[in-house]
């Protein structure tokens, strides 16, 4: 699949540039102006979660449907149809977004492509890696030749084993990630206590007059409260990203914690 990086990423910078620019140009200072700054962070990242949260839903679809297609062309060949016979009917048939991928590669073989050339097309439009690995393997069987049924059933069978530790896996580090949000809330409101409790109640109750040894000023309590949230919000989401697989789908964390960050503090602080 061909993803328009740079499009995203450009969208993004300039959205997240604008509205830090706007806070500064009308005289945001402190507080208010690092929540802005925050909220334009948010902003920027938005697109990226989003871009590689449907890139990665997309590919999870990919390969629960190729053991789909793999058992599919081995039955057409127990039907007595031929290799290529078979890729030509499983092309009208839907296997979601595997299918634009398989079209295409159905298309170069009418055109007398030859088959590892057009394999090689089908993985690269597929774009997972479980796609490319089985296009190399029949594109061998097929180079040195003899029966390719039993490999259909045996990719498939390794397809399907795959993805079911994959969804092990990801339901084994599920509550690692919990923690990991709940550990960003806990701070939140740690820091919420502390700033109603302790810093408003003293600045309140401080005689008229009385000095107080090295007092925290609210505000610059509160910008101490925003560089934090952002920290821990932009790091959090990474890792929790990196728990699932891959950094890239920690954008979508780290979206989350951000918007829960920014109302939070925008709110109640």
């Amino acid at each position: 699949m061909r993803c328009p990086k740079p499009i995203i990423y450009g969208l993004s910078v300039a959205v997240g540039l604008a509205i830090a620019a706007y806070g500064v140009s009308v005289g945001l200072r402190g507080f208010d102006l690092r929540l802005l700054l925050l909220a334009a962070l948010d902003v920027a990242v938005a697109p990226i979660a989003v871009f590689y949260t449907m890139i990665y839903r997309r590919n999870r679809l990919i390969d629960d449907m190729l053991p789909v297609l793999l058992d599919d062309l081995a039955d057409l060949q127990d039907a007595g149809l031929n290799f290529i016979q078979a890729f030509e009917v499983c092309s009208s048939r839907s296997y979601g977004p595997l299918t634009k991928p398989l079209k295409k590669a159905v298309v170069l073989l009418s055109w007398g492509v030859e088959f590892e050339k057009a394999m090689k097309k089908f993985a690269e439009e597929a774009g997972t890696e479980n796609v490319r690995m089985v296009s190399a393997v029949l594109s061998a069987a097929v180079r040195v030749g003899g029966e390719v049924k039993p490999v259909f059933r045996s990719l498939a069978s390794f397809i399907r084993e795959v993805e079911s530790l994959n969804k092990e896996r990801g339901s084994r580090v599920r509550p690692y990630i919990m923690i990991i949000y709940t550990t960003v809330f806990i701070l939140l409101f740690t820091m919420w206590l502390i700033y109603t409790q302790f810093i408003v109640s003293v600045g309140l109750t401080i005689p008229l007059g009385a000095t107080v040894k090295n007092p925290i000023e609210a505000e610059t309590y509160r910008v101490i409260v925003v560089d934090l949230a952002a920290f821990e919000s932009v790091f959090s989401g990474l890792i929790a990203g990196k728990l699932e697989g891959t950094v890239k789908l920690g954008f979508k964390h780290m979206l989350i914690l951000l918007t829960v960050s920014i109302v939070f503090m925008a709110l109640l602080f």
